[in-house]
């Protein structure tokens, strides 16, 4: 079978049984989806519905708050409570100033809040007087309320809010039908006595939610007071079908601050049929979509399939011998063909890249052989000059010192066996350079060498850390004086050691610190490779050959504190032991 027909085949594959895929998982998820929705926006009409009843329900609070404000006035509604319950007999025209007293107050609610009806205050001895909107919402003539179990229960609630059903209550004149709120009003002055009962007479529109019902066709709104429970508002009535009350699509929950018990019942079938009908367009598209990856399939093989074919012919027709590839190099297929020409490319191009990096590693060598020597040079020329001045003192003791320690250092340098050392000869490098110096400067400093025996055999590149104290020596404790210290510390974690080189000398200033690490961060360069400073000796340098033997990430870092300390840090990665 060609290639170009197992390809297309192939295409087909892959392209029907992921788009199967697609559409199950687009449905499950569609369908998860809708019906978050659908309950988020369930949650959101009710917390839509409570805050409105929480708003109606403030006014009559607010309202009751007002008439029941203390004041020392004679025309608030305790001083005329309090005047009801004292007298035993009062007349008519008594009555009627103690109204005219309140109305100012009773006048004002109405205005301001145009559901309520009416204002009425029923004292404990079974006197009324009140306001009323117009005269078929007032209170009926000779009305007393104190055997209605309304007013008991009012009087039990001990100063809660009492909410009655919505219904024509035979207390008022009107016919139509309303609800009123009633609240116990006690005397603070008077050891907290109770004066009588304040009821507000509220039309039911002012727990009328359908101007907040965004769902009015498909939502059943029903709001009943908690205890006792009687409905205070429902839209049943207005609905054009009865809605199933399933535990899925129904929420009941007493809203906040308030009596009362919030019911919603939304219509899931219909919400859930018109997202149907969007999924139905879903499955339309997938099936566009497939109609469409044939057409780019059969496109695919006219427009790239066919060339590479004639392409593989050419390839085919040339005469120098290819290496054959393990498993395509026997098909005569087009990948075949292709295969080969590309793996004969791939060692063309591995021969070229391997040169490359033999050319790099010889260049690498020379950069650190070039380092080595610079550093070691420099570092020679000066003990020469000490044990000179030495000679001239004829102190011959110090002398045999110095050359026996020079001598040692000299044969570690030049030592070629490998440029990886262990930290143990590495010190002991640092404490021959140590020796010759301590008698150069009449031992006014002191090394300090801090390092676990167990660290002793970790490998290091050579010639590492004497350059790093010779630094601080001479620049770190400024040729030194009594009480100087350098300490060198090791410390490994499970990928690096790292080594401090710490001196308690001048530090450095804060800007020229910065200068020397930014220094440092730059990538090693011909120019800067055996450079050195006049401020550092070998820093840079040092942090060059640990880049090009250990790669970036690793190197020195600077840590100093003008007129305190300085502390240089080595990372290097940890080498596993070859024995």
């Amino acid at each position: 079978m060609k290639f170009r027909t197992k390809l297309l085949l192939i295409l087909m594959i892959i392209t029907i049984a992921p788009m199967t895929f697609l559409m199950s998982f687009a449905y499950l998820q569609y369908n998860r989806i809708i019906h978050m929705h659908v309950s988020s926006l369930a949650r959101n009409q009710f917390e839509s519905l409570s805050l409105q009843v929480q708003n109606s329900y403030r006014t009559i609070t607010h309202s009751l708050g007002m008439l029941t404000f203390y004041s020392s006035s004679n025309l608030s509604i305790l001083s005329a409570m309090r005047s009801m319950n004292e007298e035993e007999e009062i007349s008519g025209s008594d009555m009627y100033r103690l109204s005219q007293n309140i109305m100012p107050t009773c006048q004002s609610i109405m205005y301001m809040y145009q559901d309520i009806n009416g204002i009425y205050v029923f004292s404990t001895s079974g006197h009324v007087i009140g306001h009323a909107r117009n005269y078929s919402t007032n209170i009926q003539h000779e009305y007393n309320p104190l055997q209605d179990d309304w007013f008991q229960e009012t009087v039990e609630l001990d100063g809660s809010i009492y909410i009655s059903s919505v219904d024509h209550h035979p207390m008022f004149k009107s016919y139509s039908e309303s609800f009123f709120a009633a609240q116990l009003i006690r005397d603070v002055d008077r050891g907290f006595e109770p004066l009588g009962v304040v009821v507000i007479d509220c039309s039911p529109e002012l727990f009328d939610l359908g101007s907040v019902n965004a769902l009015a066709d498909i939502s059943e709104i029903t709001l009943t007071t908690a205890d006792p429970q009687s409905v205070i508002y429902s839209n049943h009535q207005d609905l054009p079908a009865s809605i199933q009350d399933t535990e899925e699509n129904t929420h009941t929950e007493a809203v906040q601050l308030t009596p009362f018990v919030l019911t919603l019942t939304l219509d899931y079938d219909y919400l859930l049929s018109e997202f149907d009908r969007t999924f139905v367009m879903l499955a339309w598209l997938i099936l566009f979509c497939l109609v469409c990856i044939t057409l780019v399939i059969l496109y695919i093989n006219r427009s790239f399939l066919t060339p590479v074919q004639r392409l593989s012919e050419q390839m085919r027709s040339q005469n120098a011998p290819l290496p054959y590839a393990p498993y395509y190099g026997n098909q005569n297929s087009e990948i075949g063909v292709l295969y080969r020409k590309y793996n004969e490319m791939i060692e063309n191009v591995n021969a070229s890249i391997k040169r490359d990096y033999q050319n790099k590693l010889i260049v690498m060598d020379a950069q650190m052989q070039s380092l080595e020597a610079s550093i070691n040079s420099h570092f020679l020329f000066n003990t020469l000059e000490s044990i000179n001045s030495m000679a001239e003192l004829a102190d011959q003791d110090d002398i045999c010192t110095m050359a026996l320690s020079l001598s040692r250092m000299f044969r570690y340098a030049i030592k070629t066996d490998s440029e990886l050392v262990t930290l143990r000869e590495e010190l002991e490098h640092v404490r021959n350079y140590h020796s010759i110096q301590t008698i150069r400067y009449g031992g006014r400093y002191q090394l300090v060498i801090d390092v676990p025996e167990d660290l002793m055999e970790q490998k290091l590149l050579k010639l590492l850390l004497q350059p790093l104290a010779e630094n601080a020596l001479i620049h770190g404790l400024d040729h030194c004086r009594f009480g100087s210290l350098i300490r060198i510390s090791a410390a490994l974690d499970d990928t690096c050691l790292t080594i401090q080189v710490y001196d308690n000398g001048k530090g450095m200033a804060p800007e020229t610190l910065e200068r020397l690490n930014e220094d440092l961060r730059r990538p090693p360069s011909f120019t800067e490779l055996g450079h050195r400073s006049r401020q550092h000796i070998g820093i840079k340098n040092i942090q060059s050959r640990i880049e090009l033997y250990y790669g970036q990430g690793y190197g020195l870092t600077i840590e100093s504190q003008e007129g305190s300390f300085t502390s240089i840090f080595i990372k290097i990665p940890v080498i596993p032991s070859t024995s």
